[in-house]
């Protein structure tokens, strides 16, 4: 895999982009009980995916610049999540879960799962590599 500069900025970004996005679909009136669950389910496969790609990316530098790669284990992290992310919405809410008019219903819930994993995975590099935020005074990775 491609190693890429890490850039905080990118990742806070793209977190509140897909937080946003799921504030956007939410359903317009009372969410359905069921989602609840649905939704607790799919933020603890979140968080394990998140871990298990903060944990297996490869965060290193060269030439004054913190890089990431990302490597067949955090591939296999994103291809899990999103196998659990439909197998979740077939047991939760049947095959119209991706067809009709009821389709969008859950997507709030999928999308909320993807802000979790970014999430997770950021902290996880932080926790792990503090030298690549600004506290662990290396401002280079925040201009990237």
């Amino acid at each position: 895999m491609m190693a890429r500069r890490t850039s905080w900025r990118r990742m806070l970004v793209v977190t509140a982009v897909l937080a946003y996005m799921t504030w956007r679909y939410l359903p317009a009136g009372p969410i359905p009980s069921g989602q609840y669950l649905e939704l607790a389910l799919e933020l603890l496969m979140a968080v394990a995916c998140g871990l298990w790609q903060g944990m297996t990316v490869k965060v290193y530098r060269r030439d004054g610049r913190w890089y990431l790669r990302g490597g067949w284990a955090y591939l296999g992290a994103w291809g899990a999540f999103l196998c659990g992310d439909i197998a979740l919405h077939l047991i939760m809410e049947g095959p119209a879960a991706f067809s009709g008019p009821a389709a969008p219903a859950g997507m709030w819930i999928s999308i909320a799962g993807a802000a979790v994993v970014w999430a997770v995975r950021a902290a996880c590099i932080a926790i792990r590599e503090p030298e690549t935020t600004s506290a662990g005074r290396a401002p280079e990775a925040w201009r990237a």
